[in-house]
């Protein structure tokens, strides 16, 4: 590798498992996705990735009275577009129906 380059590292974890952490020369990083890039290659670096058993959480859904539409999943890397995986971030809106003033969701 060039020093200065961009570097993107892809892992696929087996069936059923998830990224844990992914480790730059010792330091965990902030990134729960399949993907890592290190942006400015500057030095000779080390880098681990652990994996855990993959959980998935389900995202709330519409229902009576409401709907709800997904913003933005942080990793997107797992599960459908109704689930989230553990430790991840989930945006969503929720928009009640005309003439709703209250509603309950489930989540």
């Amino acid at each position: 590798m060039e020093k200065g380059k961009k570097v993107v590292l892809r892992v696929t974890p087996n069936t059923d498992y998830m990224i844990k952490m992914w480790m730059v020369n010792g330091t965990v990083q902030d990134n729960l996705s399949n993907t890592l890039t290190i942006e400015n290659l500057s030095e000779n670096t080390e880098v681990e990735v652990a994996f855990e058993p993959l959980v998935l959480y389900s995202i709330p859904q519409s229902g009576t009275g409401y709907t709800v539409t997904v913003v933005e999943k942080i990793p997107n890397d797992y599960g459908n577009e109704n689930q989230i995986r553990e430790r991840g971030t989930v945006t969503f809106t929720v928009s009640p129906e005309s003439g709703v003033q209250t509603c309950a969701l489930p989540i």
